[in-house]
């Protein structure tokens, strides 16, 4: 081991990616520790603090995500323009997911505080200017944006050293939900299957995970059961094989289309129980939409369809008219991830 202090918390910082990356997030919260313990470095800091705010996002804990990734976003901006977008995406990605008071305004001050893309901008900085338009001004003012960024999103062309951050854009958090925002499914499609394909590359386990369900999800949109059974059981066998828990909301779905009462009812009362106490609304999203196939099923009815705009309060796959209920019109600066007082829409 090297005897450098600064070294060695390098070293631990990486490895704690590395272990991220595989899916033992228990272990990467262990190495953070360590890289606390070396000696004082801005950048570091805010990149331990990133790294956190994506192991809490993976470990379901979407509010606390979202409030740790603006505050690493924040503190990344003196040192890494380009790694801030990132962040302040990640972010807004996390804060999509999440529900309680404070959700809200973490969406609105994330997207009013974003940096400007850089020129030219790449596709993530322009998924981020789409989130920001969207939060701030609306579907109609984004749809431009919206359908650009989900363009350029679908033929960028990665670099190695994009990977690991284009895992948490790609597929059902940033880049996919602009496509059922816009109504392509399509692209979704698309982009989950780029995703899988990119985590089983580089070993993303979790990463992996949600690319399965957000595949599983769009296999049961379009009809094809036995093709989502399998995405399914491979969640599955991935939670059995890392100790963490399956993602599920593909599971959840499945059962709602294949009418299965005893089952579905079961997965959409835990999956609703679960989601609530970790204030993950887009989950209890899901669980909704789960109900409303199941009961229309029951009836002999066509499911509900994937709504293409904001004119709905929420999506059927528990995506995106994600903000027609929750943009403030005057978004307040939220408190640190640490302060007791959470934010809240002006």
């Amino acid at each position: 081991m090297t005897p450098d202090p600064g070294r060695r918390a390098e070293r631990a910082l990486a490895a704690a990616t590395a272990k991220r990356g595989s899916g033992a997030l228990d272990a990467a919260l262990g190495l953070l520790s360590s890289v606390a313990a070396g000696p004082p470095d801005p950048f570091r800091a805010a990149e331990v603090e990133q790294l956190r705010g994506q192991i809490a996002f993976d470990q379901g804990h979407a509010r606390d995500a979202a409030r740790t990734l603006l505050d690493a976003a924040r503190r990344l901006e003196p040192h890494d323009a380009a790694r801030a977008r990132m962040t302040y995406l990640e972010a807004m990605s996390a804060a999509i997911w999440a529900s309680g008071p404070e959700a809200p305004g973490i969406l609105a001050f994330a997207a009013a505080a974003a940096p400007p893309p850089a020129d030219p901008a790449p596709a993530a900085d322009l998924l981020l200017q789409a989130f920001a338009v969207r939060i701030l001004r609306g579907y109609t003012a984004a749809a431009p944006d919206l359908t650009k960024a989900l363009d350029e999103a679908r033929h960028a062309v990665l670099r190695a050293e994009d990977v690991s951050s284009w895992l948490w854009l790609a597929g059902n958090r940033a880049s996919g939900i602009i496509a059922i925002e816009v109504w392509d499914f399509d692209a979704a499609n698309e982009l989950s299957i780029r995703q899988d394909r990119m985590a089983r590359q580089t070993g993303a386990l979790i990463q992996l995970q949600f690319a399965l369900n957000f595949r599983a999800n769009l296999q049961c949109l379009a009809g094809d059961l036995a093709a989502a059974a399998g995405l399914v059981e491979e969640d599955r066998q991935i939670a059995a094989a890392t100790g963490n828990p399956q993602v599920g909301f593909g599971g959840l779905l499945l059962a709602a289309f294949r009418g299965d009462e005893t089952v579905a009812t079961e997965l959409i009362d835990a999956t609703s129980r679960a989601a609530t106490k970790r204030e993950q609304g887009r989950m209890v999203d899901f669980a909704m939409y789960a109900t409303a196939v199941l009961q229309t099923a029951s009836a002999g009815t066509t499911p509900p369809a994937t709504p293409r705009s904001a004119s709905s309060s929420r999506t059927s796959s528990g995506t995106a008219s994600w903000l027609s209920a929750n943009s403030p019109r005057r978004p307040r600066a939220p408190a640190t991830p640490s302060s007791s007082s959470p934010p809240s829409p002006g």
